[in-house]
């Protein structure tokens, strides 16, 4: 571009504009149109005089913008003449590359201060979705980074996002959470997102467990947090009478103590706890040994294998909200993805037996509610709702579908003994995989899966008591 101060400012209308010498293809999304129609067209175009018209040099995709969104005028530093040429176009050339290259989008911090300020300025949140770029839940995470210490800190780095920063508010103070997230968040965003889901499992089973050992304090009860010997859980001993102790019995004991393990159980949202009681010293407290234990694995040896089940538990029930927010995200598309079709025709002519049980009762339960479509409705309304969508979808659109039902299928066959025995769930294994090619970012547990290899998870952050052995009958075998 010339450094004289031959161009002028002239308002044109966009539509007679020439756009067709650019190094790309111009993609103008309906946000962007959107704000061309509420702002107009914030930065000048910049255009030359040529023989076929007035051609632009830069600006292609806000030409194109202010079209769409019907602008009758917009800015343009006009040249009057176009230069020609070899030169010419080389420079034309590399300067549409810098202009498209060495631009800096807002950081999280950026974007945090723009919220507030506008918020400041009397905007109410819906309003700040209407004028920006900004969702309704990235102004809500803009409003939760505000008030947090730790996420104000860490905007600092340019490289986290608003999403990046409300999920650090999310743990304010917590410093070695604060860093799994910003080490997830440089690694990448499904890394990220998955941590941040485990983090926020964690942190409900922790709560629940520290509402029970309250609980248990306050009716007087001793609770190790260190855990216990197996050998010396109550009903292994018997009082002077000859007769078991029961957790009843017990209580008046000065060796009595409980301690409390936290669990899911299958399909639950909200933790269960577990309660078991020991005596600290059973010979010094006059019991005598009812039964033996030694017919159980070594306690130490069971503790190690509960740890590592329950962390890698953890792990799976993390990564399975994280990829069940996906679908839902997935199954709003208009368009079904590349090799998504021949995905979905294959598991139709192969008898997919997941998708066999999901098409009994309940019917399609988790395809529906991934759809939108009311869960715990009876089989005939969700069944009922489910054709209206097809009724009303574009052929394209009925692909997503109907693929959102076999996905749907495949991922209720997973739950947390998939990753225990990765060869036996190749299937699995492929519909991770099919996930992944989509845009999907697996976590460590998902890729060996995928990979069909064992998975050894970090038991660093499972304490002895939550090894506690002998679950509930009816307790998710898992943990």
């Amino acid at each position: 571009m010339p450094d004289t101060a031959e161009a002028v400012l002239e308002y044109l209308d966009p539509g007679t504009l020439l756009v067709d010498l650019n190094i790309r293809e111009a993609d103008v999304t309906p946000g962007f149109v959107a704000s061309i129609k509420d702002l107009g067209v914030l930065e000048p175009i910049v255009a030359y005089r040529s023989e076929a018209g007035i051609r632009v040099r830069f600006g292609h995709r806000r030409t194109l913008g202010a079209v769409k969104a019907g602008r009758k005028l917009v800015p343009v530093m006009l040249f009057p003449t176009e230069p020609t040429g070899t030169k010419a176009d080389i420079e034309r050339v590399v300067g549409q590359v810098h202009e498209n290259t060495e631009r800096e989008g807002l950081s999280g911090k950026d974007a945090t201060h723009a919220v507030a300020l506008l918020l400041d300025l009397g905007l109410t949140a819906a309003q700040i979705v209407k004028r920006t770029p900004y969702g309704k839940d990235q102004v809500a995470a803009a409003q939760k980074i505000t008030g947090s210490e730790s996420a104000s800190a860490a905007a600092t780095d340019k490289a986290l996002s608003l999403e990046h920063l409300a999920g650090i508010a999310e743990f304010d103070g917590d410093d070695k959470a604060v860093k799994k997230l910003t080490d997830a968040a440089h690694e990448d965003d499904g890394t990220f997102r998955h941590i941040l889901q485990k983090l926020r499992n964690d942190r409900t089973l922790a709560e629940a467990k520290a509402a029970k050992v309250a609980e248990l304090e306050a009716a007087g009860i001793q609770v190790s947090t260190d855990g216990m010997s197996y050998e010396n859980q109550t009903h292994y001993w018997a009082g002077p009478d000859g007769k078991v102790f029961t957790d009843g019995t017990h209580m008046d004991c000065p060796g009595n103590v409980a301690t409390v393990a936290v669990f899911w159980r299958h399909g639950e949202d909200v933790p269960d706890t577990r309660v078991s009681y020991y005596c600290k010293d059973p010979k010094a407290n006059g019991h005598r040994k009812y039964t033996t234990a030694s017919a159980g694995k070594d306690s130490e040896e069971q503790r190690a294998e509960r740890r590592v089940t329950i962390a890698g538990n953890k792990e799976w029930r993390a990564a399975e909200t994280v990829r069940r927010e996906w679908l839902r995200e997935f199954a709003a598309r208009k368009g079904a993805p590349a090799g998504a079709v021949r995905f979905l025709c294959e598991a139709i002519a192969s008898g997919d037996t997941s998708l066999q049980r999901s098409m009994q009762y309940p019917a399609h339960k988790l395809g529906t509610e991934l759809l939108g479509i009311d869960g715990e409705a009876y089989d005939a309304e969700r069944l009922g709702a489910l054709e209206d969508l097809f009724a009303k979808a574009s052929d394209t659109r009925a692909q997503v579908i109907a693929l959102t039902l076999v996905l749907a299928a495949q991922e209720s066959s997973t739950g947390v003994q998939t990753w225990r025995n990765p060869t036996s769930h190749g299937d699995t294994a492929l519909y991770l995989s099919a996930l992944a090619g989509w845009g999907y970012g697996p976590s460590a547990i998902e890729r060996a899966v995928m990979a069909g290899k064992p998975y050894t998870p970090d038991t660093g952050d499972t304490s002895p008591a939550d090894a506690d052995p002998e679950p509930d009958p009816d307790q998710d075998s898992d943990d």
